[in-house]
């Protein structure tokens, strides 16, 4: 239904669109989200969960590199935010109490700086607008990236549709596709803060594109893959 229609929209703008099968280990409806299921290292790297083979070989197939974590995804937090972290630049937030070891041991081999929050949903929490700038509704991520000097537009609390739950998160609603183009999967002004974000991007230089005339619903995150000139 509505995702069928967001990927066609996504897909005429000459975006090629690779799903998440849902993964058994994790809660519906958030199983088939990619900021569940996936984190990207950077360039043509992933991490992943062994138990969401079918995102894996999609991303192998477009010449991606695919590190499993050992730890095993779980349905009950905090077991099933493993992967769930917001990486910003050359800085990385999430809870690092529940990283998987493997991806301690890359951040410190690649210079990137861990920084924990209370917040184990750190992607999904998360726009990330450009190397230092980010949007938020939760307040240990904004003043976590604040204190590592990061711009941080702090925005209210719900107005995103996340089936199964109360609301859903900012990061799970929106993606960069180019350095200068950020999707929502509904209408940005539909937000009680639309206004903000859209003045926020517009400084940024980032142009707003809104999928639907309709709210903004958390589908997992737009996950930039590769860019093709």
């Amino acid at each position: 239904g509505d995702n069928y229609n967001l990927i066609s929209k996504v897909e005429a703008l000459g975006i090629s669109v690779k799903t998440v099968d849902s993964c058994p280990l994790l809660a519906e409806p958030v199983n088939s989200h990619a900021d569940m299921v996936i984190h990207h290292l950077g360039g043509n790297r992933f991490a992943a969960s062994s138990m969401n083979l079918n995102i894996s070989s999609l991303l192998e197939m477009e010449g991606a590199s695919i590190h499993y974590i050992e730890e095993k995804l779980g349905n009950r937090y905090p077991s099933d935010v493993l992967l769930n972290f917001a990486r910003i630049g050359v800085k990385v937030f999430g809870r690092i109490d529940v990283m998987p070891l493997s991806l301690k041991y890359f951040f410190n081999d690649n210079g990137i700086d861990m920084i924990n929050v209370n917040q184990g949903y750190a992607k999904c929490s998360t726009a990330v607008v450009d190397e230092n700038s980010i949007i938020t509704a939760d307040a240990s991520i904004a003043k976590a990236a604040k204190k590592a000097g990061i711009d941080v537009l702090i925005i209210s609390q719900g107005n995103i549709v996340l089936n199964g739950y109360d609301t859903g998160f900012i990061g799970g609603c929106c993606g960069k596709v180019g350095r200068w183009k950020m999707l929502f999967t509904g209408d940005i002004y539909s937000h009680p803060d639309g206004k903000k974000i859209s003045d926020f991007l517009s400084d940024k230089k980032i142009q707003v594109i809104s999928l639907s005339s309709g709210p903004l619903l958390d589908i997992g995150g737009i996950l930039p893959i590769k860019e093709v000139c």
